[in-house]
């Protein structure tokens, strides 16, 4: 526990340095938590979440990082505090996104155990069962590589508001279904023409 405030420490001075850099330079990184927000955010942190945060070397200080940068990328002018049960989730998306870390490796591999078979379920929802194991693994795949690799992307964008899995599941079912909406979309302009190229023949 001495070593879990120490980083927090060690995070908090780096973070308020940073942050006075920049309204120096006159440029806003992301939006901050106000007191009371980060108190109730450090309470739901040390509630229920703090033995898996030292596996993973995850301090509140850092789930207030990730939580400021999800709201600079919507424009929030506010952020979205997380429900306090999706607080243990959130420390494994913050452990996930050490982008270029082997400290990522772990969490992810995680996770993606105990996605692969939710997935499944997802995608077959929206396609045939035996499509649906082909589907689930090349999202999770992309997925995964954006978490990796970016600042933006992949699990960088939970915020906690609902439960980790859930979310991942809504990323999958909006990608099918815009997937088939631009499927539709082509399928419309391909009667459109056959319907013209009818009626200039006739």
């Amino acid at each position: 526990m001495k070593d879990a405030r120490k980083k927090n420490s060690t995070a908090s001075k780096r973070l308020r340095a940073q942050r006075a850099h920049n309204a120096a330079g006159g440029m806003t990184l992301f939006p901050e938590l106000d007191g009371s927000s980060r108190d109730a955010l450090r309470r739901a942190f040390f509630g229920g979440a703090a033995l898996l945060a030292q596996r993973f070397g995850v301090t509140d200080e850092d789930i207030a990082v990730h939580l400021e940068r999800v709201a600079a990328r919507a424009s929030a002018q506010k952020i979205a505090l997380p429900l306090a049960s999706n607080v243990a989730d959130l420390v494994l998306a913050t452990a996930c996104t050490r982008a270029g870390s082997t400290a990522a490796s772990l969490p992810i591999s995680i996770l993606r155990v105990e996605m692969e078979p939710i997935l499944k379920r997802t995608a077959a929802l929206r396609v045939a069962n035996e499509e649906a194991i082909l589907v689930a693994r090349r999202f999770w795949v992309e997925f995964e590589r954006a978490t990796l690799s970016a600042a933006s992307g992949g699990i960088h964008e939970y915020n906690g508001a609902r439960p980790l899995r859930v979310w991942i599941s809504d990323q999958l079912l909006g990608r099918l279904e815009r997937s088939r909406a631009r499927l539709d979309d082509a399928r419309d302009g391909m009667h459109a023409s056959r319907t013209v190229l009818r009626l200039v023949g006739a």
